[in-house]
């Protein structure tokens, strides 16, 4: 069970003493969360009644850390009910809030929670989306889209999820999601920051969304994304935080969004063309297996790289096959394996980042993310016992530009215009397991390799580095 504790009326220290002169242990999370031992009833919370908590997942706080806004700010929260992110941005700073929610009846809930915490906003029933009906045309300095979802973070609470959930429905939530954020997106200042959030862990509701987004608005600057898995602490979140370009008026938006994707997708033959090569492949073994080292000669073209830095990820995938040829039937598919590599710009930090997994680097020039993009080093491919030391090998491995990663409403063009399709060719070579190969080695030891006559030769000593 977890709290917010009400900085406006008390400190997170002095409530958590409080907590533990009641008898209840609990410890904190951070920000203005903590984290109790046991659940209790909300009535017997010290000072609940009183205003000087709530109970709120950790993951949700995340929301007001994130947006950040400052005192007098006019503020939006478009998907407000049951009020809980509401009240934390109002107990962050004095606030201009307009908290607006389609139910009519979670509005209620809204108002009766500020009443509580003893703070003040303009409360009313409205579809975010119809902005004619309730916007009175003074734009915010933020936004927060807390926007439905399928809510697939939070199943650990309420497993039911996992059962009633349809694949038809992320579809649903999908489309409304984007409507609400184009809708929405208008009525932000010149530098405002609008919010993104969701308590789901599909892709589809989260960066492939925020990707299409920044694609259908041109003056958007990705700052920031955060994705929280469902752990013990808290429930899996999802988080953007996007930027209006201050240099862009509001009324060029679609027009400009018009232009930027034809220029995109349509551009000048003239401009260098996007291209990638492999060449020095180098398989070795180690104690766990063999690994492939590899070297990429990738050439982005002004598309691409314009493409980056308005905040669009470019997935770029490494496939390996290894296979064994066999004169009676097919060639036996001996290994397959592919790793994704994610290059993206973060304007907060203006930095360019190659992701990984969970893993992540920054650098300050996207020269030098591409140029570590290119070198391949150390990758784990295969077991050693896939493979006999009398048998004789093929190996294969390309890098590719991945468009079915990149936002849905691009992809058919950019599926049928060449520059797009960016990929090597495949960089074969045939290999046989060396005899002298000692299995549980200390180190890594190189495998003699036979590269294709347009690859240069590898060196075959040190460590492929």
């Amino acid at each position: 069970m977890t709290l917010r504790v009400n900085q406006r009326r008390i400190s997170v220290a002095d409530y958590l003493a409080s907590l533990q002169a009641a008898g209840w242990s609990a410890r904190r999370l951070g920000g203005q969360a903590l984290l109790l031992d046991k659940p209790m009833a909300v009535d017997d919370l010290p000072g609940f009644a009183d205003g000087l908590v709530s109970i709120q997942d950790a993951g949700a706080q995340r929301a007001a850390a994130l947006l950040t806004p400052t005192a007098g700010q006019r503020v939006l929260d478009a998907c407000a009910a049951p009020g809980g992110k509401t009240a934390h941005l109002l107990e962050t700073a004095d606030l201009d809030l307009l908290a607006i929610d389609i139910d009519g009846a979670r509005t209620r809930r809204i108002e009766d929670n500020l009443r509580r915490l003893g703070l003040r906003a303009t409360v009313r029933p409205a579809d975010c989306c119809a902005t004619e009906q309730w916007w009175d045309g003074q734009p915010f300095d933020a936004i927060l889209a807390d926007v439905p979802c399928s809510a697939s973070g939070v199943v650990r609470r309420h497993p039911d999820i996992k059962y009633l959930r349809r694949e038809s429905d992320i579809r649903g939530f999908v489309r409304i999601q984007a409507e609400i954020l184009d809708r929405l997106w208008p009525l932000l200042k010149p530098g405002g920051k609008l919010l993104y959030a969701t308590c789901s862990v599909f892709p589809e509701e989260n960066r492939a969304q925020i990707d299409a987004f920044v694609f259908r608005q041109p003056d958007a600057r990705r700052l920031s994304e955060e994705e929280l898995l469902p752990r013990p602490e808290h429930d899996g979140f999802f988080y953007a935080l996007n930027m209006t370009d201050s240099s862009m008026p509001c009324c060029r938006k679609r027009l400009s969004a018009f232009f930027f994707w034809l220029w995109l997708l349509f551009a000048s033959p003239g401009l260098h063309a996007a291209d990638i090569s492999a060449r020095n492949p180098l398989l070795s073994v180690g104690d766990d297996g063999y690994v492939l080292s590899a070297d990429f000669s990738v050439s982005l073209n002004a598309r691409l790289e314009d493409a980056v830095a308005r905040g669009v990820g470019l997935y770029f995938v490494i496939d390996f096959e290894l296979t064994r040829s066999r004169w009676y039937w097919l060639d036996e598919q001996v290994a397959n394996r592919s790793q994704s590599l994610l290059l993206s710009y973060h304007a907060l930090t203006r930095q360019y980042r190659l992701s990984s997994g969970a893993l992540h680097q920054s650098f300050a020039s996207l020269e030098e993310a591409v140029r570590i993009l290119s070198r391949l080093r150390n990758w784990q491919v295969f077991d050693k016992s896939l493979v006999q030391p009398d048998q004789t090998y093929l190996a294969a491995v390309r890098m590719r530009l991945d468009l079915s990663q990149m936002p849905k409403t691009f992809q058919v063009n950019a599926l049928a215009n060449r520059d797009w399709n960016l990929s090597s060719e495949w960089a074969r070579w045939t290999f046989t397991p060396g005899d002298s190969v000692q299995p549980g080695g200390t180190g890594t030891q190189i495998v003699p390799v036979a590269p294709p006559a347009h690859l240069p030769v590898a060196p075959t000593s040190g460590d492929g580095k």
